[in-house]
């Protein structure tokens, strides 16, 4: 178990059920059957309201990667990072 802490600016809102959608489409939202993948464990703090200036949704997001191995740690950090990256990207200023 590992945990993971990002801060999230988005062009439009995001909450828990969106987030666990896109981790799902992903292949990384933690599967019980076979115990790893990510578990987003506050909700409270995604983006879901617009910052003041009203340019973005700044929010962050707690993680945390389960797996049976570190490898596998590894591998769910990477790809999780680069979820993120892809999503803050969506960003037209």
């Amino acid at each position: 178990m590992f945990s993971r802490y990002f801060k999230w600016i988005l062009d439009k809102s995001c909450d828990l059920t969106e987030v666990c959608s896109l981790l799902i489409q992903e292949g990384l939202l933690y599967d019980p059957v076979t115990e790893e993948g990510i578990i987003v464990y506050t909700s409270g703090t995604l983006p879901s309201q617009q910052d003041e200036g009203g340019s973005a949704y700044t929010g962050r997001l707690f993680t945390l990667l389960a797996s049976k191995g570190w490898a596998n740690i590894e591998a769910l950090s990477s790809r999780l990072e680069h979820f993120i990256d892809r999503l803050s990207h969506r960003i037209t200023v």
